[in-house]
């Protein structure tokens, strides 16, 4: 109802960047997606020089950030984060190989092989999964899971038996719709410090953190949630190593920690996509950025 200003989930935002003296400007997320670039720039000033963009809202497809990229460009701005970049933390297959070693075993699946016709090819979908071995496994898409739906469409007690990955993927594949992107994702599951309980979906709250990273060093970190603080947080310095490989300027790192007590990489995630948890007001997230060298 009011195109000019940003949606109420992103005021903060937008409040704490003017007060740190970003100039702000919105897009129209609902054109881009749509792939209306001249209705979804419409707000962008025409400015001198080759000013630097970040981009601070709503997810999109890899897809439709590129194409956004592309006519940003033309408008003489330079992005932060390539679309590459953006591809390489937005979906997990296209991260794994940085990750690969602090992060549990994984396998998937495109749409084109899980999903031929638009119907799901059991058997295919069921060889991927078993090559992670007997036990316990979640499943997820490139980007998200159905985490709130934890028993009925994310975890998998034992991912050899195709029954039960049948009946747990088939109801992520209906709650995803589509949503879905990528492909399936099949992860071996790691039993967490369990810190609490989701007081909606009830499922197990772990010691996780959320990490923001620039240029390969870590600026700002925090609970991933709020009804399950953390006792002891993790040494980033421990991830530096695998961070300043990652190949985007600006990402984040979610860690969580085992029960027997180490500390792993959960996923990576483009910056500007990425939620805030409620342990990082945003002008300490956009001060650090403006001091980030």
């Amino acid at each position: 109802m009011q195109p000019r200003l940003p949606d109420v989930d992103y005021c903060a935002e937008w409040d704490a960047a003017l007060t740190l003296g970003f100039r702000t400007e919105v897009v129209d997320h609902d054109e881009l997606v749509s792939g209306n670039m001249g209705r979804a720039l419409r707000f962008l000033p025409e400015l001198g020089g080759d000013p630097i963009l970040l981009y601070s809202g709503w997810m999109m497809r890899a897809e439709a950030y590129a194409v956004f990229i592309a006519a940003i460009r033309e408008q003489g701005f330079e992005p932060i984060t390539s679309p590459e970049a953006f591809r390489i933390c937005h979906h997990l297959p296209a991260s794994f190989p940085f990750i690969e070693a602090a992060t549990p075993p994984s396998v998937w699946i495109d749409i084109a092989h899980a999903l031929p016709n638009g119907a799901p090819d059991w058997h295919a979908i069921c060889g991927v999964a078993a090559k992670l071995g007997s036990g316990p496994a979640i499943i997820k898409d490139w980007v998200k899971s159905q985490k709130h739906a934890w028993s009925t469409a994310c975890f998998i007690p034992d991912v050899s038996d195709p029954v039960a990955v049948q009946r747990i993927a088939e109801e992520f594949i209906e709650l995803q719709g589509d949503m879905l992107v990528g492909g399936l994702v099949f992860r071996r599951f790691v039993r967490l410090l369990q810190c609490g309980v989701h007081p909606r979906s009830g499922m197990p709250l772990g010691a996780e953190v959320r990490s923001f990273w620039c240029r390969g060093r870590p600026i700002v970190m925090s609970d991933y949630w709020s009804e399950a603080p953390v006792k002891a947080r993790p040494d980033l310095a421990e991830f530096s190593g695998i961070a300043a490989r990652i190949p985007s300027p600006f990402f984040t790192m979610d860690l969580a920690q085992a029960e027997d007590g180490h500390w792993f990489i959960m996923e990576i995630g483009d910056g500007q996509v990425a939620g805030l948890p409620d342990g990082i007001p945003p002008q300490v997230l956009f001060s650090a950025l403006q001091l980030s060298p």
